[in-house]
């Protein structure tokens, strides 16, 4: 477990992502800081350094014939194209293209990180232009300023699920908490606060003083930087409305009275950023994110949220569904067995209310099971040890005639000593998890009541689970 090894300190994390995570953004950062705040001078220099990467090259001029409103003739070179958009929007062409692609193709990462990396920047890039929309009436150069703290008001966590490893594997299994309490579970795995991570990369790279201002109590500062704190605030809420009308109508109803303008005319201007953004995610070939962005939700969004929030809790065999559809996407999107593992136990656990539920191994001669994964009822990963001889005991069974099995009353079994103490615990039930039908390990998930008996209902669900499991394997090697 994570909190059995030292921890990284806050400027481990920070050297760890800029030097060895996300190497581009960092060279480009430094690359941009070189070039003064002057049309004149630096912009024939910055032309001449974007042409040496042909990526940006060519995005710099799609971007640029996106925003080329009134412009008759197509944009076909970078001087062009910088003289066009001018020096802070070119700097900030830059870092959005290599944010985007450094997050994107940094590592090939389990599916629900990956899902959560596109959501946090689909909503990144989107409050973005948001809070440049927000302040029609300033100069662009502030503007610029505004759009690039805005969209890299998260940095810290989107850099996080990015490079992958052990702590992201650990703390994506708490990502159904709270986001209060996800906050906390993060801060106590990295040590450190999303929100911290975000100011130090702010530091190191030198992305301004606004964006910083903006993660410290954002609220009580100036219009500039609560509009930053507003803008990804109302791309949160549009991409997942909060399950209360009323926390919602609070967000907008601040940016309302920062604007000077009417709700009506605040969903207008939503309607053209969402348009305008999709055209841009388009030049930057980041057309993935695109499905994220949302409209401006409805009363319908509201009580759906909330129907589906109360139908889900409620309801064992719509969650039970849901997982399985669940199950079969993953099936066509990944080819990483572990990750379908670790999602049907922790469905199994949390569905069905097992207060255990592993995952154990065969061993090389196929005479034991140790134990590989362990979940609780609350769908988190709890650490758990065991090794044990399966030879004449219900493990066996279940490996011999492929097929699932309910133990409620572990005396009425033959059970070695070591499987006593395991099952003396509660009632059990046990499956062969089988790849195209041949046995590789064994799920057991366990009631911890003795007075608790595992019901034919319970019993077939978590049959049901694990022959979805195994087709879903058998199709997963196949490819």
């Amino acid at each position: 477990m994570i909190k059995n090894r030292q921890k990284k300190s806050p400027q481990q994390w920070i050297e760890k992502i800029t030097q060895h995570e996300l190497p581009a953004i960092t060279s480009t950062a430094n690359l941009l800081s070189k070039f003064a705040d002057d049309d004149v001078t630096s912009l024939p220099k910055l032309s001449q350094a974007i042409l040496h990467d042909q990526a940006l090259s060519s995005c710099m001029i799609k971007v640029a014939n996106t925003n080329r409103r009134g412009v008759v003739s197509k944009i076909t070179t970078v001087s062009r194209a910088t003289v066009f958009l001018g020096l802070q929007t070119v700097k900030n062409i830059c870092i959005t293209a290599k944010v985007l692609d450094s997050l994107l193709t940094n590592h090939h990462l389990q599916h629900e990180v990956f899902e959560r990396l596109i959501k946090l920047m689909s909503n990144s890039f989107y409050a973005g232009l948001l809070a440049k929309m927000m302040l029609p009436g300033h100069n662009e150069k502030l503007q610029e300023e505004i759009y690039l703290a805005a969209m890299l008001y998260r940095i810290g966590e989107t850099s996080f699920w990015s490079m992958g490893g052990r702590e992201v594997e650990q703390l994506i299994d708490h990502i159904s908490l709270p986001d209060e309490e996800f906050q906390e579970k993060s801060k106590e795995i990295l040590g450190l606060s999303f929100q911290e991570l975000s100011v130090g990369l702010a530091r190191n790279w030198g992305l301004g003083s606004l964006l910083i201002k903006s993660l410290d109590s954002p609220t009580t500062r100036t219009k500039e930087v609560q509009v930053i704190f507003y803008a990804d605030k109302l791309s949160s809420f549009i991409a997942s409305p909060p399950k209360s009308k009323q926390d919602f109508d609070q967000v907008t109803e601040h940016i309302c009275q920062l604007m000077g303008i009417k709700e009506r005319q605040l969903k207008e201007r939503i309607s053209h950023v969402l348009t305008d953004a999709k055209s841009l995610l388009s030049s930057y070939e980041a057309n993935i994110l695109i499905d994220n962005l949302k409209e401006y939700p409805t009363e319908k969004d509201f009580i759906e949220q909330s129907e589906n929030d109360s139908s889900l809790a409620n309801n064992p065999e719509k969650q039970q569904l849901a997982a399985l559809q669940h199950l079969i996407k993953l099936t066509r999107s990944c080819n990483d067995l572990n990750e379908i593992l670790h999602f049907t136990l922790k469905s199994i656990a949390q569905i069905l209310q097992f207060d255990q539920c592993c995952l154990m191994v065969l061993t090389t001669d196929k005479t034991q099971i140790k134990s590989r994964f362990n979940y609780n009822n609350k769908g988190l990963s709890e650490e758990f040890s065991a090794l044990i001889s399966i030879k004449a005991s219900p493990f066996e069974k279940a490996l011999k005639t492929h097929q699932s099995l309910v133990i409620n009353d572990f005396k009425a079994e033959n059970n070695q000593c070591g499987l006593i103490n395991l099952l003396e615990k509660g009632s059990v039930c046990i499956a062969p998890v089988e790849i195209n039908h041949q046995p590789i390990a064994i799920i057991f998930a366990q009631l911890h009541d003795l007075d608790k008996c595992i019901n034919k209902d319970k019993f077939e669900k978590f049959d049901y689970f694990i022959c979805q499991l195994n087709m879903c394997l058998s199709s997963i090697s196949r490819k």
